[in-house]
């Protein structure tokens, strides 16, 4: 008698027991699905000029609100900077980068560029608070994701500007344009001091 009970109520039991697991396996299922769509969701918005933040206050994504470089709008960098070459955006290299540059200005890619101490915090604030992080420019973006955390003293070491650069400029191309340099960005472009950088 105990055991006629016991196969009944198993049998009766079996029914949902089975409609739980496959709806625990559906479940779980979609959840490795929903994993990768948020990896193609993430391609699709990247593609689209969003970009990724964390920053508090802008919620997940935001819109790539332009896609040239912030120009130099700092008159004090304008001037200490560009009196000896392009002044460069802060927007084309990452804060680290721009912290090691301003803390090695003693030996400035050969040239002793010794600046009294309020003058060197000012520009370093300025460069920090515009660089490449902090922009929503999609050329920064590139910037910042091809260098992993690394943080090069030279706008040419950065990956994706050689690589951008490396697929259309040869050697011979800079020699014979007397361009001599990658970093000699205005020959080419010409509107680099607005912070225009297209392949045009």
């Amino acid at each position: 008698m105990s055991t006629k009970y016991n196969t009944k109520w198993t049998r009766k039991l079996m029914v949902p027991a089975l409609l739980l697991v496959c709806a625990a396996s559906i479940f779980l299922g979609s959840g490795v699905l929903l994993a990768d769509d948020d990896d193609d969701e993430h391609e699709r918005r990247e593609r689209s000029g969003y970009r990724k933040t964390d920053k508090p206050g802008q919620g997940d994504w935001f819109v790539f609100r332009r896609s040239d470089v912030r120009p130099v709008d700092n008159e004090l960098y304008a001037k200490e900077c560009g009196a000896c070459h392009f002044a460069y955006q802060p927007g084309l290299l990452p804060a680290g980068s721009w912290d090691r540059i301003m803390a090695g200005l003693s030996d400035h890619f050969g040239d002793n560029a010794t600046l009294d101490p309020e003058t060197t915090a000012l520009l370093r604030l300025y460069l920090i608070d515009n660089s490449a992080e902090s922009s929503t420019a999609k050329v920064s973006y590139k910037i910042v994701r091809s260098l992993a955390g690394e943080k090069p003293l030279r706008i040419t070491d950065v990956p994706w500007i050689k690589r951008e650069h490396n697929e259309e400029i040869t050697p011979r191309t800079l020699e014979r344009l007397k361009i001599k340099t990658l970093a000699n960005c205005q020959v080419c472009h010409r509107d680099a001091a607005k912070g225009v950088y297209d392949d045009d």
